[in-house]
């Protein structure tokens, strides 16, 4: 058999066998994205009150501009995700074409998760509890040395007994908190 017609037998086998993506009622779905064994821990940003609010302002309308313009915030934010989960979740966007620099795409996911995160208290390093929990790098480290010194936490109340946390992002942090 000559080589041009076996190409041309592969190629309809080929076709034959891989189903009409354009046809599948998943044509319209993200490309998989590898999660990766880990994910570089958040970037910890020390802000006053004062700055963190102007930021999360700043930052939402980035938000708007890039997510609540395709995506009802209330389908973006039904479930709160890790840093992890945001950051592939951002991730999988740009892969899809969103227009934004890799500043605002941190920023994004800074936002989402501060605002929409989850964290397991035992779990999570200084970096990721500052992430959600709006903790400075100091507060964060504190939780982190009272969990490795004293186990787990039981639940919120536990986690407020660590001396010199700010004990209001405790109470405001409610849904965002995981001990198990």
């Amino acid at each position: 058999m000559n080589r041009a017609l076996w190409i041309a037998c592969a190629g309809l086998i080929f076709s034959a066998a891989v189903p009409d993506r354009a046809a599948s009622p998943y044509a319209q779905t993200s490309p998989p994205i590898a999660r990766p064994a880990r994910v570089a821990d958040p970037p910890v940003k020390e802000m006053s009150a004062e700055q963190e609010e102007k930021w999360a302002t700043e930052t939402e309308a980035l938000v708007d501009k890039m997510c609540v313009s395709c995506h009802p915030i209330a389908d973006i934010t039904k479930v709160r995700k890790t840093w992890a989960d945001w950051h592939l979740t951002v991730g999988r966007m740009a892969a899809l074409g969103i227009e934004a620099d890799e500043d605002q795409l941190t920023a994004v996911k800074l936002y989402m998760t501060r605002y929409y995160g989850l964290v397991n208290v035992n779990r999570a390093g200084a970096a990721e509890l500052s992430a959600v929990l709006g903790f400075s790098a100091k507060e964060a480290a504190a939780v982190v040395a009272h969990r490795q010194a004293n186990g787990d936490f039981a639940d919120a109340n536990a986690l407020a007994k660590v001396e010199g946390i700010d004990k209001a992002k405790i109470a405001d942090a409610g849904e965002s908190l995981r001990f198990k």
